[in-house]
């Protein structure tokens, strides 16, 4: 038996949901895995001293760049897990009252 894939992945409930999938996937071809959560530069830095074997879900070249950037060279990029680009959603009237700059925009009967 080989040892289990070690899964990290950035504590937030997103990027959780991005590992679930990813380990789903390689449960299916019969791997074990393991989760780990960190903060953002925390698991990047898990990824550079090889404590897990995978992070799941980083946003590149935007958002985690920075975070990659020590260690590019040391790690493979396996896939793209959202394209074009990751869509953040809610319901609308939920976003009008909890995210101000959303109710400037065209939402809860606003119609800028």
């Amino acid at each position: 038996m080989t040892d289990p894939i070690r899964i990290g992945h950035i504590a937030l409930s997103c990027h959780e949901a991005s590992a679930w999938e990813v380990a789903r996937i390689l449960e299916s071809h019969g791997h074990d895995v393991t989760f780990t959560s960190a903060p953002h530069e925390a698991a990047f830095a898990m990824l550079g001293r090889g404590e897990i074997d995978i992070l799941a879900s980083a946003w590149l070249p935007s958002s985690h760049e920075a975070y990659l950037a020590p260690m590019l060279h040391d790690v493979d990029k396996i896939t793209v897990l959202y394209e074009p680009y990751c869509i953040w959603g809610g319901g609308g009237r939920i976003m009008c009252r909890k995210v101000p700059w959303q109710a400037s925009r065209t939402c809860c009967g606003n119609r800028r």
